[in-house]
């Protein structure tokens, strides 16, 4: 009997997930004249005070879950076909994603004033900033066990990923500790990376789902 994870749809359902994520900031630049991509981080989007703050934090939970239902049904692929380095850092990458997208939801930003002066150092940005180098790592670890397998093409594509991700992380929180207003152009790209990096790992497992 098939089992729910061997169908092609559910290991593709990431791909909506990334479209969603990406999507979000051209949303709001129609819907909310007031929000500036190049100036302001996504965060403004789900600020209390925000005007569309529901709808948002709505539409990154249904996207955030939409890519955890996919890497679930990796995990299970990878168990099945006795990827045993595949099946642990894919384990790692579901358990590090579920814990950004809680935090997310239940500790947006105060206040859009917040999300525009950004301080540098804070609680929240010490916990978001850990979270993205684990990400990264785990990421990366995908990429390593992908190669592990021969898998080449993934593991290169993830390998880039997780370094373009870090990277523009990285610039975000140098730009706002300079003053520069481009926090928002390079958060953007970090999410977009993170998002297409989670649509690709999807989009490659559908095609070998039988």
């Amino acid at each position: 009997m098939r089992q729910w994870w061997q169908s092609k749809l559910i290991l593709g359902v990431g791909m909506v997930g990334m479209l969603l994520y990406v999507l979000q900031s051209v949303i709001a630049t129609i819907i909310w004249p007031a929000y500036r991509m190049v100036a302001y981080p996504l965060a403004i989007l789900t600020a209390p005070d925000s005007q569309y703050a529901t709808a948002f934090k709505g539409l990154q939970l249904i996207a955030g879950l939409l890519i955890a239902v996919s890497l679930a049904a990796l995990w299970r692929y990878s168990r099945y076909k006795d990827y045993t380095d595949l099946v642990k850092t894919v384990q790692q990458l579901i358990l590090v994603w579920l814990a950004g997208v809680l935090l997310n939801f239940i500790w947006p930003l105060n206040s859009i004033v917040e999300a525009v002066l950004r301080p540098a150092v804070s609680a929240r940005n010490i916990v978001f900033g850990l979270l993205i180098i684990l990400l990264g790592w785990t990421i990366w670890r995908v990429g390593s066990a992908a190669q592990i397998h021969d898998m080449t093409t993934l593991a290169n594509g993830l390998k880039l990923f997780a370094i373009l991700y870090v990277l523009f992380n990285f610039l975000e929180f140098a730009v706002t500790l300079i003053g520069w207003q481009l926090s928002g152009f390079f958060d953007v790209l970090a999410i977009d990376v993170l998002a297409v990096t989670m649509g690709y790992i999807s989009w490659y497992f559908m095609r070998l789902a039988e």
